[in-house]
């Protein structure tokens, strides 16, 4: 079962979340301690965890931005690669299903197959 982009973002947030209370616990008891060497680790994977964090965001506004300026297809239910096929050939969308439609009206009729008309 594949995860969708949302679902990814939202496991690696919450993972972060939960590195940064047990990092900053970790710090704490550390600190309490007087352990500089546990103080000083502790303090390092914090600055890691805002790191990934940071690129984790950056992730998501990203993603947010491409799913934004995706296509939404048609009036006429095309694809968005459809309506871009549509728009390169010089065609409406109407034109382009209608086109489509009498393709499809061929091959199920024997007139058409592999990209050729059979007389």
């Amino acid at each position: 079962m594949s995860y969708s982009h949302d679902a990814i973002l939202t496991a690696q947030h919450e993972r972060i979340a939960q590195d940064q209370a047990i990092a900053v616990a970790q710090l704490e008891a550390a600190r309490m301690s007087e352990d500089p060497d546990a103080t000083n680790a502790a303090a390092q994977r914090i600055l890691e965890l805002d790191a990934q964090q940071q690129a984790l965001a950056a992730r998501a506004q990203q993603f947010a931005r491409a799913q934004q300026s995706q296509p939404q297809g048609s009036q006429y239910g095309l694809s968005p690669e459809e309506v871009e096929i549509a728009r390169i050939s010089g065609l409406t969308e109407e034109q382009y299903l209608q086109n489509r439609r009498r393709m499809e009206a061929m091959k199920g009729q024997g007139y058409w197959s592999q990209g050729s008309v059979k007389r």
